[in-house]
C-alpha cells in the first residue's frame, strides 16, 4: 500500500537540503518559459499590424490583399509555436531528469538540464502524442482530457529514467498512474493545493512553486519506482 505521508516526508526532507540546488534551474525554467511568452505575442501583434499595413498597400495598388493576413498570420502562429515547444520542452524533461538524479544522491548539474535537447527528437514526439491525446479528451465531456493528462503526468520522468523512446515512455507513465491510481489522485491534489498556496507568497511565490512541483514529482516517481539506479546518460 502506497504511503502518502512517507512521500510527503521524504519530499520535504529532500527540499529542505537541496532547494538551493534549484535557483539556478528554476531561473531558468521561469526566464525561458516568459521569454518565449513575450517573444509569441510580439510576434503576434507585429505580423498583425505587418500583414494588415501590407494588405492595405497591395489594395491601393490595385492588388487583392486580402489573402495576406489569412496566410501570414497562421504561418507567424505556426513559427511561434515551434520556437515556444524548442524551447519550453526539452528544458522541462532536461529539469526533470536533473532534478531525479539529485533525489537519488547527484547534485543537479547544466549538463542535465540540456538533457532533453539531445533527446529532442522523442521529447517532441511524446509531449506531441499526450497533447493530443489529452485535447481529443477535452472534447468529450472535459473529464477524460483531464484523466489522460494525469494518466500522462510522470512522462518525463519515465524519459529521462529508462531513455527507451517516446512511446515507452508514455506507456510507463500510464502504468505507473494506473497502479498507483488512488493515491496518485490524493498526492496530486495535495501538491495542487500547496502549490496554489505558496504561489501568493509575494515576489518569490511563482519561482518557488516550479521546483516545488519538480521535486515532489521526482520524490513520488522515485518511490513509486523503487529505482536506485541514476537515469541514463
Amino acid at each position: 500500500m502506497d504511503d502518502i505521508g512517507g512521500w510527503w516526508n521524504t519530499w520535504l526532507e529532500y527540499f529542505k537540503a537541496h532547494w538551493q540546488e534549484h535557483v539556478l534551474p528554476a531561473v531558468l525554467q521561469l526566464g525561458v518559459t516568459l521569454t518565449a511568452i513575450f517573444l509569441a505575442v510580439f510576434a503576434v501583434i507585429f505580423s498583425t499590424f505587418a500583414s494588415a499595413l501590407v494588405g492595405a498597400a497591395m489594395q491601393q495598388n490595385g492588388i487583392a490583399g486580402d489573402w495576406i493576413m489569412g496566410l501570414v498570420i497562421p504561418l507567424c502562429w505556426l513559427l511561434i509555436g515551434a520556437v515556444v515547444v524548442l524551447a519550453i520542452l526539452p528544458l522541462s524533461v532536461g529539469y526533470a531528469r536533473a532534478t531525479l538524479r539529485s533525489v537519488r544522491g547527484t547534485p543537479i548539474q547544466t549538463a542535465d538540464l540540456a538533457w532533453g535537447y539531445r533527446r529532442l527528437g522523442s521529447v517532441v514526439l511524446m509531449k506531441g502524442l499526450a497533447g493530443t491525446a489529452t485535447f481529443v479528451g477535452l472534447c468529450f465531456c472535459f473529464l477524460p482530457g483531464i484523466l489522460v493528462s494525469w494518466m500522462f503526468g510522470y512522462n518525463a520522468f519515465c524519459l529521462a529514467d529508462r531513455d527507451e523512446g517516446a512511446i515507452d515512455a508514455l506507456g510507463a507513465s500510464w502504468q505507473l498512474a494506473r497502479d498507483h491510481f488512488a493515491a496518485l489522485i490524493v498526492w496530486e491534489l495535495l501538491m495542487m493545493a500547496v502549490l496554489m498556496a505558496v504561489a501568493f507568497i509575494p515576489f518569490v511565490g511563482n519561482l518557488l512553486v516550479i521546483p516545488m512541483a519538480m521535486s515532489m514529482r521526482a520524490v513520488v516517481y522515485n518511490q513509486t519506482t523503487r529505482q536506485a539506479a541514476t537515469p541514463a546518460t
